[in-house]
Protein backbone atom coordinates (compact mmCIF):
# COMPACT_ATOMS: atom_id res chain seq x y z
CA UNK A 1 0.00 0.00 0.00
CA UNK A 2 1.41 3.41 -0.81
CA UNK A 3 2.45 5.93 1.90
CA UNK A 4 0.71 8.73 0.54
CA UNK A 5 2.34 11.44 2.96
CA UNK A 6 5.63 10.21 2.29
CA UNK A 7 5.78 9.22 -1.31
CA UNK A 8 7.57 10.81 -4.12
CA UNK A 9 6.89 10.49 -7.96
CA UNK A 10 10.10 10.64 -9.77
CA UNK A 11 8.47 11.33 -13.73
CA UNK A 12 10.36 11.02 -16.63
CA UNK A 13 10.62 14.18 -18.51
CA UNK A 14 9.09 13.90 -21.50
CA UNK A 15 8.58 17.81 -22.20
CA UNK A 16 11.44 17.35 -24.24
CA UNK A 17 9.83 15.23 -26.63
CA UNK A 18 13.01 13.79 -27.62
CA UNK A 19 13.93 9.63 -26.79
CA UNK A 20 11.66 7.46 -25.10
CA UNK A 21 11.72 6.02 -21.20
CA UNK A 22 11.23 2.63 -22.94
CA UNK A 23 14.67 2.78 -24.48
CA UNK A 24 17.30 1.55 -23.02
CA UNK A 25 19.86 4.48 -23.48
CA UNK A 26 17.23 6.89 -22.95
CA UNK A 27 15.88 4.95 -19.74
CA UNK A 28 19.45 4.53 -18.75
CA UNK A 29 20.92 8.31 -19.03
CA UNK A 30 17.33 9.97 -18.40
CA UNK A 31 16.01 8.52 -15.96
CA UNK A 32 17.46 5.45 -14.03
CA UNK A 33 20.58 6.99 -13.17
CA UNK A 34 19.16 10.99 -12.40
CA UNK A 35 17.25 8.75 -10.24
CA UNK A 36 20.02 7.38 -8.27
CA UNK A 37 21.35 10.96 -7.90
CA UNK A 38 18.04 12.15 -6.35
CA UNK A 39 17.85 9.37 -4.30
CA UNK A 40 20.67 9.08 -3.16
CA UNK A 41 20.90 13.27 -2.12
CA UNK A 42 18.09 12.89 0.11
CA UNK A 43 18.38 11.94 3.76
CA UNK A 44 15.24 10.67 4.61
CA UNK A 45 14.92 6.87 5.14
CA UNK A 46 11.46 6.94 5.04
CA UNK A 47 10.40 8.09 1.78
CA UNK A 48 8.39 5.82 -0.72
CA UNK A 49 9.84 6.96 -4.74
CA UNK A 50 7.13 5.90 -7.59
CA UNK A 51 8.03 5.24 -10.93
CA UNK A 52 5.99 5.33 -13.78
CA UNK A 53 6.64 1.95 -16.09
CA UNK A 54 8.66 2.33 -18.30
CA UNK A 55 7.36 -1.08 -20.10
CA UNK A 56 8.06 -4.69 -20.03
CA UNK A 57 11.89 -4.71 -20.82
CA UNK A 58 13.27 -1.73 -18.47
CA UNK A 59 10.77 -2.33 -15.67
CA UNK A 60 13.06 -5.36 -14.60
CA UNK A 61 15.84 -3.10 -14.95
CA UNK A 62 14.25 -0.92 -12.71
CA UNK A 63 13.46 -2.51 -10.26
CA UNK A 64 16.85 -4.99 -9.92
CA UNK A 65 18.73 -0.74 -9.56
CA UNK A 66 16.24 0.34 -6.87
CA UNK A 67 15.98 -2.79 -4.88
CA UNK A 68 20.42 -3.74 -4.79
CA UNK A 69 20.33 0.35 -3.53
CA UNK A 70 17.58 -0.95 -0.76
CA UNK A 71 15.20 1.88 -2.40
CA UNK A 72 11.76 1.66 -0.77
CA UNK A 73 9.88 2.06 -4.20
CA UNK A 74 6.83 1.67 -6.22
CA UNK A 75 6.19 1.13 -10.02
CA UNK A 76 2.95 2.45 -11.43
CA UNK A 77 1.47 2.11 -15.05
CA UNK A 78 0.34 5.85 -14.51
CA UNK A 79 0.71 8.64 -12.48
CA UNK A 80 -0.75 9.25 -9.02
CA UNK A 81 -3.85 11.44 -9.27
CA UNK A 82 -4.51 13.63 -5.60
CA UNK A 83 -2.44 16.24 -3.95
CA UNK A 84 -0.57 13.97 -2.07
CA UNK A 85 2.40 13.61 -3.68
CA UNK A 86 5.80 15.33 -4.35
CA UNK A 87 6.60 14.90 -8.14
CA UNK A 88 9.86 15.84 -9.30
CA UNK A 89 10.56 16.13 -12.75
CA UNK A 90 14.29 13.49 -12.78
CA UNK A 91 16.68 15.51 -14.98
CA UNK A 92 17.02 14.60 -18.98
CA UNK A 93 20.50 13.65 -18.69
CA UNK A 94 20.64 12.08 -22.32
CA UNK A 95 19.80 15.49 -23.26
CA UNK A 96 22.20 17.53 -20.54
CA UNK A 97 25.18 15.65 -22.20
CA UNK A 98 24.52 17.23 -25.74
CA UNK A 99 25.54 20.99 -24.21
CA UNK A 100 28.38 21.28 -26.34
CA UNK A 101 26.68 21.45 -28.99
CA UNK A 102 24.33 24.11 -28.14
CA UNK A 103 25.62 26.37 -29.99
CA UNK A 104 25.22 27.72 -33.78
CA UNK A 105 27.48 25.94 -35.24
CA UNK A 106 24.92 22.86 -34.97
CA UNK A 107 21.85 25.11 -34.93
CA UNK A 108 21.22 22.86 -38.20
CA UNK A 109 20.84 19.35 -36.59
CA UNK A 110 16.75 18.58 -35.94
CA UNK A 111 17.63 17.08 -32.60
CA UNK A 112 19.37 20.29 -31.14
CA UNK A 113 16.53 22.31 -32.96
CA UNK A 114 14.17 20.77 -30.31
CA UNK A 115 16.30 21.13 -27.59
CA UNK A 116 16.39 24.03 -27.83
CA UNK A 117 12.91 25.08 -28.37
CA UNK A 118 11.96 23.26 -25.25
CA UNK A 119 14.67 25.07 -23.73
CA UNK A 120 13.37 28.59 -24.49
CA UNK A 121 9.68 27.20 -23.49
CA UNK A 122 11.13 25.92 -19.76
CA UNK A 123 12.97 28.36 -18.52
CA UNK A 124 13.52 25.81 -15.33
CA UNK A 125 15.55 23.45 -17.56
CA UNK A 126 17.30 25.54 -19.16
CA UNK A 127 19.01 27.46 -15.53
CA UNK A 128 19.41 23.96 -13.95
CA UNK A 129 21.41 22.79 -17.33
CA UNK A 130 23.87 25.94 -17.37
CA UNK A 131 23.89 25.56 -13.25
CA UNK A 132 24.38 21.57 -13.06
CA UNK A 133 27.89 19.54 -12.73
CA UNK A 134 26.58 17.04 -15.12
CA UNK A 135 30.35 15.21 -14.83
CA UNK A 136 30.56 15.45 -10.87
CA UNK A 137 26.65 13.90 -10.79
CA UNK A 138 28.04 11.25 -13.22
CA UNK A 139 30.97 10.03 -10.80
CA UNK A 140 28.89 10.25 -8.00
CA UNK A 141 26.13 7.72 -9.28
CA UNK A 142 28.73 5.19 -10.91
CA UNK A 143 30.76 5.27 -7.49
CA UNK A 144 27.14 4.31 -5.54
CA UNK A 145 26.22 1.35 -8.17
CA UNK A 146 29.31 -0.19 -8.57
CA UNK A 147 30.06 0.06 -4.42
CA UNK A 148 26.92 -1.57 -4.21
CA UNK A 149 26.96 -4.38 -7.01
CA UNK A 150 30.58 -5.58 -5.87
CA UNK A 151 29.13 -6.17 -2.39
CA UNK A 152 26.91 -8.68 -3.90
CA UNK A 153 28.38 -12.62 -4.74
CA UNK A 154 26.02 -14.16 -6.85
CA UNK A 155 26.38 -12.08 -10.49
CA UNK A 156 27.35 -15.50 -12.59
CA UNK A 157 29.75 -13.45 -15.27
CA UNK A 158 33.16 -13.01 -16.18
CA UNK A 159 34.75 -11.21 -19.20
CA UNK A 160 38.16 -10.48 -18.19
CA UNK A 161 40.46 -7.52 -19.83
CA UNK A 162 39.25 -7.94 -23.07
CA UNK A 163 37.91 -5.63 -25.66
CA UNK A 164 33.89 -6.69 -25.61
CA UNK A 165 32.29 -6.88 -29.27
CA UNK A 166 28.91 -6.15 -28.54
CA UNK A 167 26.22 -8.36 -30.12
CA UNK A 168 22.38 -5.97 -30.50
CA UNK A 169 19.53 -8.04 -29.43
CA UNK A 170 16.96 -9.16 -32.06
CA UNK A 171 13.41 -7.38 -31.27
CA UNK A 172 11.06 -8.15 -29.02
CA UNK A 173 7.43 -8.03 -30.05
CA UNK A 174 6.69 -5.10 -27.64
CA UNK A 175 9.20 -2.83 -30.29
CA UNK A 176 7.59 -4.60 -33.17
CA UNK A 177 6.19 -1.37 -35.56
CA UNK A 178 2.83 -3.18 -36.61
CA UNK A 179 2.28 -5.00 -33.55
CA UNK A 180 3.95 -3.59 -31.02
CA UNK A 181 2.53 -1.23 -28.23
CA UNK A 182 6.13 1.45 -27.34
CA UNK A 183 5.28 4.00 -27.90
CA UNK A 184 8.85 4.89 -30.65
CA UNK A 185 8.89 1.46 -32.53
CA UNK A 186 12.11 -0.43 -33.63
CA UNK A 187 14.75 -1.80 -31.28
CA UNK A 188 18.55 -3.82 -31.48
CA UNK A 189 18.89 -5.20 -34.53
CA UNK A 190 15.77 -4.15 -36.70
CA UNK A 191 17.50 -0.90 -36.34
CA UNK A 192 20.94 -1.85 -37.36
CA UNK A 193 23.50 -3.61 -36.58
CA UNK A 194 26.87 -5.46 -37.55
CA UNK A 195 26.67 -8.08 -39.87
CA UNK A 196 30.17 -9.99 -39.45
CA UNK A 197 30.91 -9.83 -35.50
CA UNK A 198 32.83 -12.77 -35.18
CA UNK A 199 35.14 -11.88 -38.13
CA UNK A 200 35.62 -8.68 -36.11
CA UNK A 201 37.12 -10.65 -32.98
CA UNK A 202 39.08 -12.96 -36.05
CA UNK A 203 40.87 -10.04 -36.65
CA UNK A 204 41.61 -9.01 -33.15
CA UNK A 205 42.50 -12.03 -32.44
CA UNK A 206 45.21 -12.27 -34.89
CA UNK A 207 46.94 -8.97 -33.77
CA UNK A 208 47.22 -10.90 -29.95
CA UNK A 209 44.30 -8.45 -28.81
CA UNK A 210 42.15 -10.73 -26.70
CA UNK A 211 38.20 -10.15 -27.60
CA UNK A 212 34.78 -11.83 -26.92
CA UNK A 213 31.62 -11.42 -27.96
CA UNK A 214 28.97 -10.37 -25.37
CA UNK A 215 24.81 -9.36 -25.66
CA UNK A 216 24.07 -7.11 -23.01
CA UNK A 217 20.15 -7.35 -23.65
CA UNK A 218 19.97 -10.83 -22.83
CA UNK A 219 21.76 -10.44 -19.39
CA UNK A 220 20.93 -8.78 -15.98
CA UNK A 221 21.81 -4.89 -15.31
CA UNK A 222 24.26 -6.34 -12.43
CA UNK A 223 25.75 -8.82 -15.04
CA UNK A 224 26.19 -6.01 -17.30
CA UNK A 225 27.92 -3.83 -15.02
CA UNK A 226 30.25 -6.19 -14.28
CA UNK A 227 31.25 -7.31 -17.54
CA UNK A 228 31.48 -3.29 -18.53
CA UNK A 229 33.75 -2.23 -15.64
CA UNK A 230 36.11 -6.05 -16.11
CA UNK A 231 36.57 -5.40 -19.86
CA UNK A 232 39.69 -3.40 -21.45
CA UNK A 233 37.45 -1.84 -24.38
CA UNK A 234 34.42 -2.13 -26.45
CA UNK A 235 33.60 -2.59 -30.47
CA UNK A 236 30.25 -1.88 -31.75
CA UNK A 237 27.23 -0.74 -33.87
CA UNK A 238 25.70 2.35 -32.37
CA UNK A 239 23.07 2.06 -29.99
CA UNK A 240 21.60 1.87 -26.89
CA UNK A 241 24.36 -0.55 -25.78
CA UNK A 242 26.81 2.22 -25.30
CA UNK A 243 24.66 3.57 -22.50
CA UNK A 244 26.42 1.08 -20.52
CA UNK A 245 30.39 3.35 -20.68
CA UNK A 246 29.36 4.86 -17.54
CA UNK A 247 30.77 1.50 -16.03
CA UNK A 248 34.09 1.67 -18.09
CA UNK A 249 37.58 2.05 -16.52
CA UNK A 250 39.10 5.62 -17.13
CA UNK A 251 41.03 4.82 -20.32
CA UNK A 252 39.38 2.36 -21.69
CA UNK A 253 39.25 1.88 -25.54
CA UNK A 254 35.93 2.67 -27.00
CA UNK A 255 34.95 1.86 -30.75
CA UNK A 256 31.80 2.98 -32.36
CA UNK A 257 30.53 2.18 -35.99
CA UNK A 258 28.51 4.99 -37.38
CA UNK A 259 26.36 4.75 -40.26
CA UNK A 260 26.40 8.23 -42.41
CA UNK A 261 22.67 7.72 -42.83
CA UNK A 262 22.11 8.42 -38.59
CA UNK A 263 22.40 12.23 -38.00
CA UNK A 264 21.55 12.12 -34.12
CA UNK A 265 24.25 13.88 -32.02
CA UNK A 266 27.05 11.93 -31.17
CA UNK A 267 25.55 11.32 -27.36
CA UNK A 268 28.69 8.64 -27.00
CA UNK A 269 31.19 11.48 -27.63
CA UNK A 270 30.72 13.68 -25.59
CA UNK A 271 30.24 10.69 -22.95
CA UNK A 272 33.31 9.56 -23.32
CA UNK A 273 34.83 12.99 -22.39
CA UNK A 274 33.25 13.23 -19.78
CA UNK A 275 33.99 9.70 -18.23
CA UNK A 276 37.77 10.46 -19.64
CA UNK A 277 37.21 7.46 -21.88
CA UNK A 278 39.57 6.60 -25.45
CA UNK A 279 37.02 7.25 -28.33
CA UNK A 280 36.91 5.95 -31.75
CA UNK A 281 34.86 6.14 -34.40
CA UNK A 282 34.53 4.23 -37.69
CA UNK A 283 31.95 5.65 -40.39
CA UNK A 284 30.50 3.87 -42.89
CA UNK A 285 27.83 3.78 -45.72
CA UNK A 286 25.12 1.22 -44.20
CA UNK A 287 23.36 0.34 -41.35
CA UNK A 288 23.81 -3.21 -41.74
CA UNK A 289 27.69 -2.86 -42.85
CA UNK A 290 30.24 -5.98 -43.06
CA UNK A 291 32.95 -4.58 -42.03
CA UNK A 292 36.62 -5.48 -43.38
CA UNK A 293 40.20 -5.37 -41.69
CA UNK A 294 41.10 -2.33 -42.78
CA UNK A 295 37.79 -0.61 -41.07
CA UNK A 296 38.66 -2.86 -37.82
CA UNK A 297 42.05 -1.77 -37.42
CA UNK A 298 41.15 2.21 -37.88
CA UNK A 299 39.21 1.38 -34.68
CA UNK A 300 41.39 -0.35 -33.03
CA UNK A 301 45.38 1.17 -33.95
Amino acid sequence: MLKSNKSIVLRFDDRFDLGSCEHFFHFMWGYLLPSVYIVSSRTSPGNQYIFVTCGPLMDPILQEALSSLGVNFAILTQLPSGNNYNVIWVSRWDMFMLKPMLEPEYSDNQVIKKLLKQLEIHSDIAKELSSFNLKSAIWRVRFILLFKIKLEHDINVYVGNKILILKRSAEPEFYNKDSGSAVIKGYGMSRRGIKNPEFIAEVLHSLGIAAAMFEPGIVSLKQQIVAFSQCSGIFAMRGAEFANMIWLKPGTKVTLIQPESLKNPPFQRFLAELLELEYRQVDVSSSYPELNREQILSGVQ
